[in-house]
């Protein structure tokens, strides 16, 4: 799929992207699966070679990466 140039077609982008992603919540075992998955559609959606999921945490002060799709995880 082609990014969107409009304004109307941003928002069916859009819309298409979260119902796509609420299928992967509702159809994912665990956290790390949702994440892993999400990352994949984000890199298609996107039409991007690599993209990542991080998570701050507050008490260390720290971004931790949770979940990547096209990059070595290491």
């Amino acid at each position: 799929m082609n990014l969107p140039t409009s304004s109307q077609s941003t928002q069916i982008f859009a819309l298409e992207t979260f119902r796509e992603m609420s299928k992967i919540i509702t159809h994912s075992h665990n956290a790390d699966e949702t994440l892993s998955r999400t990352a994949a559609l984000i890199s298609e959606r996107m039409q991007v070679d690599a993209s990542s999921i991080y998570i701050y945490d507050v008490s260390q002060n720290l971004l931790i990466l949770k979940a990547t799709h096209g990059l070595n995880p290491k």
